[in-house]
């Protein structure tokens, strides 16, 4: 495994700190590549778009 990048470990941590801050329930995903990476982060962003379609008036 390597190690991740201290700048995008700061990015995780900020994201992830907004999302309880919000009051989102969220689960961490450890990654396995960029690409996945990216993936996911699609993912994560799909969903808060469903959250914010539904709480919108």
């Amino acid at each position: 495994m390597n190690r991740a990048h201290p700048s995008d470990l700061r990015d995780a941590m900020e994201a992830a700190q907004s999302m309880v801050k919000a009051g989102v329930l969220f689960v961490p995903v450890p990654v396995l590549s960029a690409d996945d990476a990216q993936r996911i982060g699609q993912m994560a962003s799909d969903r808060l778009d469903q959250i914010a379609a539904k709480v919108a008036p």
